[in-house]
């Protein structure tokens, strides 16, 4: 039996309890990770049983939509998938988070960017500059993949650690959000 002059401060615990509950079950885009020419893995927390927490997707909207979502920390953030498939159809509506709620991982930091155009005038590429975490030596990438340029940008601005795979000298991959395990 709890005594009478407790009970308010259980029921503000168990309140507060359930708040958290139904939170922590809002799904959120916890890491991004986009390879040149092929489709991205959006990583979800919050998902309900049954539902996969990879979903795929190679569409530069789906893809340019969903990576907000990861920098604001957007809850809730639902997709609709394919029939008995793990790819996005749709994202259906959700507002700005209120800032980034998961820690950005990785071993390099975006120390500066440039573009290089064709003599035409057209886009030729983004350059970015790497550094391994804590050092100070920069190497410069060139990235033609449109959406791994919006993934460099981003954090670049965020001014936080990506995680990057390199296919010999050439960016392959970029994760932003949780280290998600080598494969």
């Amino acid at each position: 039996m709890i005594p009478s002059r407790c009970k308010p401060f259980v029921v503000i615990s168990l309140a507060f309890a359930a708040a958290s509950a139904v939170n922590a079950q809002e799904p959120t885009v916890v890491a991004i990770s986009a390879t040149a020419g092929g489709p991205t893995t959006f990583v979800f927390a919050g998902k309900e049983a049954g539902e996969p927490d990879r979903v795929v997707s190679s569409s530069l909207l789906i893809q340019s939509t969903l990576l907000p979502a990861l920098l604001t920390g957007a809850k809730p953030v639902v997709v609709d998938l394919l029939p008995k498939s793990n790819v996005i159809r749709r994202v259906t509506p959700f507002a700005p988070g209120n800032g980034p709620t998961i820690r950005f991982e990785g071993d390099y930091l975006v120390s500066r960017i440039a573009t290089q155009r064709k003599t035409d005038g057209t886009d030729e590429h983004l350059e970015v500059f790497l550094k391994k975490a804590g050092g100070d030596e920069e190497k410069a990438h060139n990235v033609s993949d449109r959406f791994l340029q919006q993934m460099l940008i981003a954090a670049f601005r965020k001014d936080g650690l990506v995680d990057v795979q390199f296919d010999g000298g050439d960016i392959a991959t970029v994760t932003l959000g949780q280290k998600l395990p080598r494969k």
